[in-house]
């Protein structure tokens, strides 16, 4: 099976356990990039798997990966306990995060695409949530090489820093770059929203998409600007993994035929449907449902298109 006929999704980044503490009570909800990012992409669409480590203590979550049409055979077996976050919130209802256990026991859960079944590695599509550990990016990218199409979501850590000869390599290999309004400023520098679309372009993605919060997105393929907002139906219970969700779901409308416009529209409201909760929604129908409802919300204005993009863009 090629990559190109194999017509599935595979997620590479972690899910984790989030223990989210109110008033006297602690209760334990799926979460983590990769779980997000995957609840996005199979509220849109078949063939979703996720790839990370769990351990022993995953299993009572199953059944709701199930029920949200997300693939499991690519949760490897860890002897170490799942990843945790500890989630409180101040008075502000400002939400702070707390690595259960530190930083290096999540390092341990990643999974990496040579482990996966053959189904997973011949996927039509990844999305990666990833930095630039050793030895993750090679087959990634000769996959990729092969005619599967890359999102990169990618972290601030990698925008943050100088930006490594690696990480140039992999921005020419991306199909979708998915980044928010303070990691392009620190990939990039400052400037009006079609000046950061130019610049982020010329780095070698064929597509950006820029995620601008409560003021939505905008999207380009070098070519078309559309502009999102935000779904104004929508109840804000939890932000938290509202933009791996819109990538997920963004992916998935691409990979199932949709345009610009509508895969900017149909990502908006499944990011909708992650926030109006705590946790995600029980099953995918109800899913589905709410992202029909709220997409009627969904402003998408075409803006001007880009006729040129100076630097390595120009010779792809």
């Amino acid at each position: 099976m090629s990559a190109a006929s194999a017509g599935r999704i595979t997620v590479l980044s972690r899910v984790v356990l989030d223990e989210i503490v109110e008033e006297s009570t602690t209760r334990v909800v799926l979460g983590g990039s990769g779980f997000w990012a995957a609840y996005g992409a199979a509220t849109v669409s078949d063939g979703v798997a996720l790839a990370s480590r769990v351990g022993t203590d995953f299993a009572p979550f199953l059944p709701q990966f199930s029920e949200l049409g997300i693939g499991t055979m690519g949760l490897l077996p860890s002897v170490d306990p799942t990843s945790r976050t500890l989630i409180t919130y101040s008075g502000d209802q400002v939400r702070h995060e707390e690595f259960v256990g530190g930083w290096d026991a999540h390092l341990r859960m990643r999974a990496y695409l040579p482990e996966l079944p053959r189904v997973m590695r011949e996927a039509s599509a990844l999305y990666v949530f990833r930095d630039l550990p050793p030895g993750f990016w090679g087959p990634v990218l000769e996959h990729v090489a092969g005619g599967a199409t890359l999102m990169w979501e990618i972290p601030g850590a990698v925008c943050a820093a100088p930006l490594s000869d690696e990480a140039r390599i992999v921005l020419r290999a991306t199909s979708i770059l998915s980044i928010n309004r303070e990691e392009a400023a620190d990939l990039v520098g400052d400037g009006d929203e079609r000046a950061t679309l130019e610049r982020l372009l010329a780095l070698g993605p064929r597509s950006v998409i820029l995620r601008l919060g409560s003021r939505g997105s905008i999207v380009s393929d070098g070519h078309r600007v559309v502009a999102a907002s935000v779904a104004r139906a929508a109840t804000v219970k939890d932000p938290t993994g509202a933009g791996n969700a819109y990538s997920g779901a963004f992916l998935a409308a691409t990979m199932s035929g949709s345009d610009l416009a509508e895969s900017a529209r149909t990502a908006t409201a499944v990011a909708a449907t992650a926030i109006a909760r705590v946790g995600a929604p029980s099953d995918r129908e109800s899913a589905r449902a709410e992202t029909r409802r709220l997409a009627d919300s969904v402003t998408v204005t075409e803006l001007a298109p880009i006729t040129a993009i100076a630097g390595e863009a120009m010779n792809r």
